[in-house]
Parts: structure tokens; C-alpha cells; sequence
């Protein structure tokens, strides 16, 4: 089991376990908001944007890959920027071309619909 510590800006941190493997955004399902969901979501399949969040991950932890979908999700939504024409997009790297020690791609907004528990995490919900 991995500890999660879930930051909201309307409430107090959430503080939950969560399996080896399990998706994020099944965890942040089940956790009670004071006037609803904690997470907005509608789809959990990772092609509406609505689970956006930032982790922190450990720093002996590697995030999961940001996938092809994933990274296009984003940038839709103006929270990547778009690869330049001829350029690859970088979603073959663990947090979308960056290695694990560039903090600022480790901060990059995720889907918690992708992305899996690996090890403890501080997850930021930042649109509620």
C-alpha cells in the first residue's frame, strides 16, 4: 500500500491508501468533497481532461509514462504546450520526454485516468 496525500484548495489535505498499480483517479473516486466529488471527472477513459492534477512524486519513484492520448489531452486543453511542426511530441519518456529529474516535467499536469499508484504521492486537485 502507498500513502496519498491529496491537496484541495477548498479543503482540508485528504490523507489515503491506495494498491501498488491501481488508477489514481479510482482513489480520488471514492474520497468524499464537502459538496460533492473531490475530482470532476465524466469519461475515465482519459479523453475528456476533466481529472486533471499534479503530483509530487517521491524522489526514489519514476512516474508512469505519459501516453500518446494523455499528452494530447492536454495540450487541447492548453496545459502542454504543442510540439513544434517536425518535432516529436516526447510521450516516450516517463513524464512525456523529460527524464525523472527535470522537476518542472515531474510538476506537468497528469489525468489521474493514467496515470497508476507506483509509490507515495502528493496529488494536487487544483479545479475545484
Amino acid at each position: 500500500m502507498h500513502k496519498l496525500t491529496v491537496i484541495t484548495k477548498a479543503q482540508n489535505p485528504y490523507i489515503v491508501e491506495a494498491a501498488q498499480d491501481g488508477r489514481l483517479i479510482d482513489v480520488l473516486r471514492s474520497l468524499p468533497g464537502e459538496s460533492g466529488p473531490l475530482l470532476a471527472w465524466r469519461c475515465g477513459q482519459g479523453t475528456c481532461g476533466a481529472c486533471v492534477v499534479r503530483l509530487d512524486f517521491a524522489p526514489d519513484i519514476v512516474p508512469s509514462p505519459r501516453g500518446r492520448m494523455e499528452h494530447n489531452v492536454l495540450i487541447r486543453r492548453g496545459l502542454l504546450p504543442s510540439p513544434l511542426p517536425g518535432r516529436d511530441d516526447g510521450t516516450d519518456g516517463p513524464t512525456g520526454g523529460a527524464t525523472a529529474t527535470d522537476e518542472a516535467a515531474l510538476k506537468a499536469p497528469r489525468l489521474a485516468c493514467h496515470v497508476r499508484v507506483t509509490g507515495d504521492l502528493l496529488v494536487y486537485i487544483e479545479n475545484n
